[in-house]
């Protein structure tokens, strides 16, 4: 089953929460997703502030999960947590 967007901005939180700064590569390996789709997830992402994106000296281009981006991914946490419990 394919997997939501929200599940996939999750995946792209939580590897990026776990070793930072990555690069596009790296994130796309972690998070098992396409390269393609995988540039506007994290566009996205970037554009509402849960990520940050810079540019290490003129070639290599990283990502970096914000405060923004930490607290989401502690919230989803906390309601994966609540639904399995309610089982």
């Amino acid at each position: 089953m394919p997997r939501s967007k929200l599940e996939i901005y999750i995946d792209v939180l939580g590897a990026l929460a776990q070793q930072r700064p990555l690069k596009f590569t790296n994130i796309r390996q972690k998070a098992n997703y396409h390269a393609n789709e995988l540039k506007d997830y994290l566009r996205f992402l970037a554009e509402e502030g849960f990520i940050s994106k810079r540019t290490i000296g003129q070639r290599w281009i990283v990502y970096s999960i914000t405060q923004k981006g930490v607290n989401v991914l502690k919230r989803f946490s906390e309601l994966k947590k609540q639904f399995a419990l309610e089982r």
